[in-house]
């Protein structure tokens, strides 16, 4: 048989476990030489460029017409533009590692999160182009 409670019993419950919680030992932090958040940068540099690919070619499909000079002959064959795109997020993922090795890891995130959302919405814009 479950137990009810009345809102006041549960705040009083809620407040004595945050202050539980608040008194015991934090835990460990991760060791000083390890970079726990290098994964996920690479992973949302990759993944965002990827989809910027991806909303461009299918942009380009719908008959967008791509006006960025540098990438207008790269993003006539999709091999060539997803390939291009990859190394580019490897590329700022390795930048990402340079800034973070120099004992800057917060920069590193915050850059990677700035690039990452920059890609985000570039592909997003990219899904409204062309015929519908």
């Amino acid at each position: 048989m479950q137990e009810k409670f009345s809102p006041e019993a549960l705040r009083t419950i809620a407040q004595n476990e945050a202050m539980k919680m608040a008194l015991e030992e934090p835990a460990a932090a991760p060791p000083e030489g390890r970079d726990t958040g290098r994964v996920a940068r690479w992973l949302a540099l990759i993944a965002s460029n990827l989809f910027d690919a991806g909303s461009t070619q299918a942009a380009l499909n719908r008959g967008a017409v791509e006006r960025n000079p540098l990438m207008k002959g790269i993003a006539k064959n999709p091999w060539s533009l997803f390939g291009v795109k990859a190394g580019v997020g490897v590329g700022e993922a390795l930048l990402m590692d340079l800034v973070a090795k120099a004992g800057r890891r917060k920069e590193a995130n915050i850059g990677a999160a700035a690039i990452t959302g920059l890609n985000t919405a570039i592909g997003a814009s990219n899904l409204t182009k062309g015929k519908k």
